[in-house]
């Protein structure tokens, strides 16, 4: 993992761009959540960096995305919005 979580976020949101399928992009995401409790990273830590990643993936502009980025971009922001659902069921 990078030595800064918001250079972290930044790399997962390159890769999530870049994704050919919205299958990549659950791999992507989940491959970030598990490297961020590997690196036994706080509740706290965690939740701040997919709040930053959502209020990211919110500003985007969909007329300034191609398809695939777009389809991405709203993958992305249904994978955090679980994670938060299940994280306040548990």
């Amino acid at each position: 993992m990078l030595t800064s979580t918001d250079e972290y976020r930044g790399q997962v949101i390159r890769k999530v761009l870049f994704a050919g399928s919205q299958e990549e992009v659950c791999h992507i995401l989940d491959l970030a959540m598990k490297d961020l409790d590997l690196h036994e990273t706080n509740k706290a830590t965690t939740i701040i960096f997919t709040d930053k990643i959502l209020d990211e993936l919110d500003h985007f502009n969909p007329m300034n995305k191609n398809a695939q980025e777009w389809s991405n971009i709203n993958m992305a922001r249904i994978y955090f919005h679980r994670i938060k659902l299940h994280d306040t069921v548990q």
